[in-house]
């Protein structure tokens, strides 16, 4: 019968180390391995990328000033007396995040598209009380009848019935909102979710809320939305109307309908880096010292033989 005294370096590494390895990244990952992830500055289109980890400049009072986008030129800005408040911590994944509440909005200006009709959208948010109508992303290039997007989410029928929407709003009156909605269990109240919007020229909105299965609808209209220059509002629209009261630490922008590959590899990325909570990559890290530690105590004991 073997001994921890007689067990070879190699019999240890097979023996205990792989296990501990395989255990910690089972932890971290809370799933078996997944579809290789994409930062988003690897995929062209790029247009506008916040992390509540970094480039957030604040006041006196940690209140917003200028979100920094980590690719581009394109920063987000407080309204006049609406600005958001920076929380070091208690975000999604426990990690920063920016609060939104009260109509408090950011905006960014100069979004560009190159491809009519076409737009990728990834937010990173907390579900925590979201009771009543909040809006998440707004694009507010809009004047008169000019067309827009926006996504937001509702309590329909009770408090624990979410719906997240994607709203297209149609060049004449006489042309109703279309609406692309996606109602989600009341389990899902208090998560911390990614939640990613696409919209293709060829009339399809895709609209992906955690890990539920996809939602694809065709339109009945080609909306010329997400044209030309656009200034999206984050945490409300640009009147502070459907307010959010919930934390963002990221937003994405892509102007232009990513593929199924390059989404999920986005999807995965930001879900990975930013609402897998803190805890599991400490126990990752955790785990690897304890294995080093077991390493060290016995396998010298071999070696000296």
């Amino acid at each position: 019968m073997k001994t921890m005294s007689n067990i070879s370096p190699l019999h240890f590494a097979r023996q205990f180390l792989m296990p501990f390895c395989t255990a910690a990244l089972l932890l971290a990952t809370g799933s078996p391995a997944e579809s290789a992830t994409i930062q988003p500055d690897q995929v062209s289109g790029l247009q506008l990328w916040l992390e509540a980890r970094s480039n957030v400049d604040v006041d006196s009072e940690n209140k917003v000033t200028r979100w920094h986008t980590l690719a581009g030129s394109i920063d987000a800005v407080p309204a006049i007396d609406a600005a958001p408040v920076y929380a070091p911590s208690g975000g999604p994944g426990g990690g920063p995040a920016i609060q939104f509440s009260g109509g408090s909005r950011l905006t960014a200006s100069g979004i560009q598209s190159t491809t009519e009709s076409e737009l990728t959208a990834f937010v990173v948010v907390s579900l925590t009380d979201l009771v009543g109508n909040q809006g998440i992303l707004d694009d507010k290039a809009l004047s008169s009848n000019n067309p827009g997007f926006y996504l937001a989410a509702r309590t329909s029928g009770s408090t624990t019935n979410i719906e997240f929407r994607v709203i297209d709003i149609a060049i004449r009156d006489t042309v109703p909102n279309i609406n692309h909605s996606l109602v989600l269990p009341s389990s899902y109240d208090g998560e911390n979710i990614v939640i990613m919007a696409r919209i293709s020229a060829n009339g399809t909105t895709t609209l992906r809320i955690g890990d539920l299965a996809e939602t694809t609808i065709d339109r009945t209209l080609s909306l010329t939305n997400i044209k030309g220059t656009s200034n999206f509002t984050i945490g409300a629209g640009s009147t502070g109307a459907w307010g959010l009261e919930n934390s963002v630490s990221s937003v994405v922008l892509f102007n232009r309908a990513l593929s199924d590959s390059e989404a999920e590899g986005v999807y995965d990325y930001l879900y990975q880096t930013q609402v897998i909570p803190e805890g599991k990559t400490a126990s990752l890290l955790g785990l690897g010292v304890v294995a080093w530690m077991l390493f060290r105590r016995y396998a010298p004991a071999h070696s000296a033989r």
